[in-house]
């Protein structure tokens, strides 16, 4: 990384649908000026077939256009361990020679997933008080 490089962010998630906890989530990170680029990966397994992962990446796109969007192929069961799961997302980034340097989430889990990878964690709002939303919570009323 050169020095007017600050490095990627990224942010993983299933989006279904986005909330405005999502967009304090994204827009959290695309103004931190630790990071130069955010990339954000969109799935679920099992996948929502009311609104798929690249429908929903379609969404962020076109609210988000200048972070980088992708739905990984064969992601492991939502149910899978989380140490399944940051592999996945850690040997996702090194088949596409990407490392980030923060990792933003509103979870709990989010300071072991970053270390996994080998970046820093930016939590954001964990106690959801700025947008008190879950996505489980909006996908049992639709």
């Amino acid at each position: 990384m050169g020095p007017d490089r600050r490095g990627t962010g990224l942010i993983v998630g299933k989006f279904a649908p986005p909330h405005k906890g999502h967009q304090f989530l994204i827009e959290t990170a695309l103004e931190d000026e630790n990071i130069d680029e955010l990339i954000i990966l969109v799935y679920a397994n099992p996948d929502f077939p009311e609104m798929p992962a690249e429908r929903r990446a379609a969404w962020l796109r076109e609210l988000y256009p200048s972070a980088k969007i992708y739905v990984p192929e064969n992601p492991p069961p939502d149910a899978a361990d989380d140490f399944t799961q940051c592999e996945f997302v850690k040997g996702w980034l090194e088949r596409q020679d990407l490392h980030a340097v923060r990792v933003y989430t509103s979870e709990a889990y989010g300071a072991g997933f970053a270390q996994h990878i080998g970046a820093k964690h930016a939590l954001v709002d964990l106690e959801r008080k700025r947008f008190p939303i879950w996505g489980t919570r909006v996908r049992e009323v639709l």
